[in-house]
């Protein structure tokens, strides 16, 4: 009869070989899993910043208010701050009327339960009867609140036309 002898150093060596192996296995699969997630999280919040984009257009009022916290804040490039209630008064009037519009460089960026989403917009429109056009960046903050994201602050920054020298 043939006898196997293992040294017990060997078996404990090959014992937390294996663990080893079985937790890098376990890690990759793990950062491919946070990885693939993250992925689908920052195209739910390209999703949304499209849809909230477009609700801004056709001034759907429900939409952009289901889009943000109570205690929203838009920065203006005049510094004035407007909150939840003043931002909406805006798509309220009757004198507002903005064109569609895209969203050019568009970035966003992943911080747990927060984002934020900046982009660049050329926005035209008439207000008060008088033709308007916008070229500006914004930035927009997006929380987690539950299984929602929701914009709790915004700022805008207008883009200057250079002059040709």
């Amino acid at each position: 009869m043939l006898q196997l002898k293992f040294h017990p150093d060997s078996v404990v060596r090959r014992s937390v070989v294996s663990a080893g192996i079985i937790f890098l296995t376990a890690c990759g699969a793990v950062q491919k899993q946070t990885h693939e997630s993250q992925a689908q999280v920052i195209a739910g919040l390209a999703s949304q910043a499209s849809e909230f984009e477009k609700a801004i257009i056709h001034k759907d009022i429900s939409a952009i208010e289901a889009a943000l916290t109570d205690d929203f804040r838009l920065i203006r490039s005049s510094g004035e701050v407007d909150n939840k209630e003043t931002f909406l008064q805006g798509f309220k009037s009757a004198d507002l009327t903005t064109d569609p519009y895209t969203v050019e460089d568009q970035s966003i960026r992943l911080y747990g339960d927060s984002a934020l989403v900046s982009g660049k917009v050329k926005m035209t429109g008439i207000t008060a009867g008088v033709a308007f056009t916008l070229h500006y960046r914004f930035i927009h903050t997006f929380i987690r609140s539950g299984e929602k994201w929701l914009i709790c602050n915004s700022q805008i920054t207008p883009i200057q036309q250079r002059s040709a020298t």
